[in-house]
């Protein structure tokens, strides 16, 4: 972890939770921000895009999902898929395969919660997930895999 401090122009950012989402010379990071007085007023010639940050905090890869696990949500007529959140994870990636000597495919991508659920599905076919969780520098490796057989 890196902490800076300094000045940030930040044109093209991300304001979420008191936590700004931006690129510098190629690294991504996340950092809390401190607004200078003079950035809200508009009027301020050369200020208004600028803020000053500090603690700007290095934010990597974020780790494969765990806790995966899925079952048949009659229901529903779904497979639920779930796993834990996992930290500095801005969403998900769910691949799926149908049957034991499938290869994996992206089924779905940009979840931003940790359940999904499956309609795509056919009586009989057992259904194989494995997750990646994304952010801005990337995805991380695949989670453990987990199966359910619709009836």
């Amino acid at each position: 972890m890196t902490l800076t401090t300094g000045t940030l122009d930040l044109n093209n950012y991300t304001l979420n939770n008191d936590n700004i989402r931006y690129e510098i010379e190629g690294s991504p990071g996340v950092g809390q921000y401190n607004l200078q007085e003079a950035i809200d007023n508009s009027s301020t010639a050369g200020y208004n895009s600028m803020r000053d940050f500090a603690g700007h905090e290095q934010v990597g890869i974020p780790d494969a999902p765990t806790g995966v696990s899925s079952s048949w949500t009659s229901k529903l007529s779904q497979i639920t898929v779930q796993w834990d959140d996992m930290a500095n994870a801005d969403d998900y990636e769910v691949w799926r395969k149908v049957g034991a000597g499938g290869s994996y495919s992206l089924h779905a991508s940009g979840v931003t919660n940790s359940v999904y659920g499956d309609t795509a599905v056919n009586s009989g076919n057992t259904y194989y997930y494995k997750m990646k969780a994304c952010n801005i520098p990337g995805c991380s490796g695949f989670s453990a895999e987990t199966s359910t057989t619709v009836p």
